[in-house]
């Protein structure tokens, strides 16, 4: 009880102190949307899990631009969850985020940018109270610019997780990442090397002490006609379920990924890009370890492009096959057809709309099925352009082969205004 007292007066308090910073601010953005409707776990993620959940989201957002390159903004998040049949889930979660920046790069051959982000994450499990925790989060970064053609930077800071109900889980994280960019030939070529680790100040069952993440890239963007741009990355390491947005499980894992993309452009009007990804998750506790092949394609074509107006019809396909480690009757295929259109007036208002045609082949037979996703946004700006408002619907509809249909349902508001 004590512990939801106390995330409910952080929540109370920030917010407080956000009106109280647009008494005196002078050049800054508000904004923020409410969303609400009913999801599924497997919308998200493509673990051996379909639980569908109703939610309430909530986010509010206030950014203030200072001299010299600097900014600073807090942001705020209340999300609700109702499992139809994981009851033990059901859980709130409030989210407080404060960012100060200092980026002032210019004309001189050597920069330094500093960043600082401070975090605040309570979640409160309506029955499985022993889940419950408070998480604040100190991250500094230093950014480095050496020249144009280098980048370096260091972040150190740190995570203590605290658990109301359960005072022996409590744990304090030590995080440190640094990174590297090296630019060519005018940024067409940019390579990236960057190592993360975790060290927690114990043990604990089921989980790494120290976690290890690195990650390798590379993204090449030729003069040439037909191929514009060609990204490689490869990544590799142990990370924590939990730290997943929207997550509402604690496992630990290990992971591999790999990724190669191409973009073309055929013409003045005509976009492709192609790509393969590969994917693989094996947790140490847990029964949802599974690797994964990725092939896609696809097109973007612009059929009106003026100072108007603007119309353009996007295509992709996708083959992905899953394969879990240990339950292997899981095991599926998905096709996916996805087609989108986006038509936009100057200045104005955008429209788009979009659907995806999934089909399941499953290694159990009775568990193939069809998805079908549709998605309609709609923005609008007023006051030339410092007034923003948009609207999101999605739906969802699932057909079983052996099973009831389902079908889903979820719509946001958003507003966005510049001072």
């Amino acid at each position: 009880m004590q512990g939801r007292i106390f995330s409910e007066v952080i929540f109370a308090a920030v917010l407080v102190i956000t009106l109280w910073f647009l008494t005196w601010a002078s050049d800054f953005t508000l904004g923020g949307f409410a969303e609400a409707g009913r999801w599924s776990t497997s919308a998200d993620y493509e673990e051996d899990l379909d639980e569908s959940f109703s939610y309430r989201y909530y986010h509010l957002r206030f950014e203030e631009r200072l001299p010299k390159k600097a900014k600073y903004s807090l942001s705020f998040f209340l999300y609700h969850k109702n499992y139809d049949s994981l009851d033990s889930l059901d859980n709130t979660s409030r989210t407080l985020n404060f960012l100060l920046s200092c980026d002032p790069k210019g004309s001189r051959s050597k920069t330094l940018g500093l960043d600082l982000k401070i975090g605040y994450r309570g979640k409160r499990y309506q029955q499985a109270k022993a889940l419950d925790y408070d998480k604040l989060s100190v991250m500094p970064t230093a950014v480095l610019y050496l020249h144009d053609n280098l980048k370096i930077n260091f972040s150190l800071g740190m995570e203590n997780f605290n658990y109301p109900a359960s005072k022996d889980k409590n744990e304090l994280k030590f995080l440190g990442r640094i990174g590297c960019e090296r630019f060519f030939e005018k940024k067409h070529l940019t390579l990236g090397l960057s190592y993360k680790i975790e060290d927690l100040n114990k043990s604990r069952p089921a989980s790494k002490k120290l976690k290890q993440d690195v990650t390798a890239g590379a993204d090449f963007k030729p003069k040439g006609v037909l191929l514009s741009e060609l990204v490689l990355k490869a990544s590799f390491g142990q990370r924590d379920i939990k730290d997943e947005k929207d997550q509402d499980q604690d496992y630990d894992y290990r992971y591999r990924h790999f990724l190669v993309k191409s973009g073309h452009k055929l013409d003045e009007k005509l976009d492709a890009d192609f790509g393969f990804e590969y994917f693989k998750k094996t947790y140490i506790s847990a029964h949802l370890g599974y690797y994964l092949y990725l092939i896609a394609g696809g097109w973007n074509y612009r059929i009106v492009d003026d100072q108007k107006h603007k119309l353009s019809l996007e295509v992709s396909l996708k083959h992905r096959s899953v394969n879990y480690l240990q339950v292997s009757r899981s095991d599926y295929r998905k096709e996916t057809l996805t087609t989108k259109a986006n038509f936009q007036t100057k200045k104005n208002w955008k429209v788009s709309a979009g659907g995806e045609e999934n089909l399941y082949i499953c290694k159990t037979s009775d568990k193939d099925k069809k998805r079908t996703y549709f998605v309609l946004s709609l923005e609008k700006s007023f006051l030339s352009g410092s007034l923003l408002l948009q609207t999101d619907f999605k739906m969802r509809f699932t057909d079983y082969r052996q099973r009831d249909d389902q079908e889903l349902k979820a719509a946001r508001l958003g507003i966005e205004h510049r001072f």
